[in-house]
């Protein structure tokens, strides 16, 4: 009996000592005003107000996204954690109110969630973002701001690092400024000669 006690002691201590310092209750809460993606929707970046996000998306949710709904739906974002390596895995799902759809989109679109109430779900998934310092004037990438302004509550970790900065938009920012000066440079040379 006493050899039982000292193992169940011995686990329970082994296990909040494991799991004191790596999960933290809510760490911070994000606002999602905005996003920008490359032109050919291969990468998306989420901006916030204390971090930006980038993904690469699947062609179901930029069909979503750019679909006919595009001006109707609206998202609701679950369980977004934060990881250790500057991740953030969370659901997204896109719906739409009732009373804005065809009785033909009610019959297509028949799922319904209880915290939802009036809004009928057009599909789910499962993101993995990679949070990144915040982008400085981001609206020269052409910004498109969302339908809502959306505050999500990120549960993270005690020793996440800094984030490191955004790579599409340094390339994208290497891309502008081959875009400006490619002209000027053909301009000097046709002057030139």
């Amino acid at each position: 009996m006493e050899r039982r006690s000292l193992l169940i002691a011995s686990a329970a201590t082994v296990l909040t000592g494991c799991a004191r310092g790596l999960y933290v209750g809510p760490s911070y809460t994000e606002t999602i005003t905005a996003l920008a993606a490359t032109p050919d929707w291969k990468q998306i970046v989420v901006f916030g107000d204390k971090y930006d996000y980038e993904f690469a998306p699947t062609a179901a949710f930029v069909e979503q996204l750019n679909g006919p709904f595009q001006a109707r739906i609206a998202a609701d974002f679950h369980n977004a954690r934060l990881g250790p390596d500057n991740t953030v895995t969370l659901e997204v799902r896109f719906s739409m109110r009732e009373t804005d759809m065809t009785p033909e989109e009610l019959r297509k679109y028949w799922q319904k969630a209880p915290e939802l109430p009036g809004r009928r779900v057009l599909g789910a998934h499962y993101l993995r973002l990679h949070r990144v310092q915040k982008t400085p004037n981001p609206e020269r990438f052409g910004v498109k701001p969302t339908n809502n302004r959306y505050e999500i509550p990120v549960n993270g970790y005690a020793e996440t690092p800094t984030p490191p900065k955004s790579r599409i938009f340094s390339e994208l920012g290497d891309m502008v400024g081959m875009v400006i000066l490619l002209p000027i440079v053909l301009i000097f040379l046709a002057v030139k000669h």
